[in-house]
């Protein structure tokens, strides 16, 4: 039994370390092409500004919250928006570099909790966290991968309460609970 866990949780460390890994290394190429690459989507640029506008603007405040866009994901970067550097070259929306890693891991545990077979799952995780438009979006300052990451979360933990052998409440409402914050990220949640 313990083995069996061990196991697991390396395997977890490995897809995590490996999604991180291939998000580092994608941003080196992309910052070496051009300095500007984790801009390049107009939206990047609106997420980094409101992440920035709560502390950083001429009413700061709560009051910043009622914009177009649903406020989770500028509070997760707002932190690295206030970094000069970090704002203006992008690098403030590599708050979702471990997000999109997490949400590989979540998708390896979907994976093997279905089939059982442990290389299946293995290949669904690093196809998951190597797919490059996936990758893109987990590196710049969008809003897909906090999505994302909440939305495998909930799936997840719903999995987990499907397959619970007593009735036991805690599955469905961390379902629930990452269900809600996946509503806090996109309106198609």
């Amino acid at each position: 039994m313990f083995v069996i866990l061990e196991n697991k949780i390396k395997i977890s460390a490995l897809i995590f370390i490996s999604a991180i890994l291939m998000g580092i290394i994608s941003v080196g190429i992309l910052y070496l092409v051009d300095e500007n690459s984790l801009l390049y989507y107009g939206d990047a640029v609106s997420h980094l500004n409101n992440a920035r506008r709560f502390v950083d603007s001429d009413n700061p405040g709560i009051i910043q919250l009622g914009t177009v866009w649903l406020p989770l994901p500028h509070i997760m970067m707002m932190p690295f928006s206030l970094v000069d550097s970090l704002f203006s070259s992008g690098f403030a929306g590599l708050v979702n570099l471990p997000l999109h890693a997490l949400t590989s891991v979540l998708i390896y545990k979907i994976i093997l909790t279905q089939t059982k077979r442990p290389w299946i799952a293995i290949i669904g995780g690093l196809l998951y966290a190597s797919n490059p438009n996936l990758l893109y979006l987990g590196i710049n300052a969008m809003t897909e991968a906090s999505f994302l990451l909440f939305f495998v979360a909930s799936i997840y933990f719903l999995q987990k309460w499907v397959i619970q052998d007593n009735i036991n409440f805690k599955y469905i409402l961390l379902s629930s609970f990452f269900i809600s914050l996946a509503t806090l990220s996109r309106y198609e949640a």
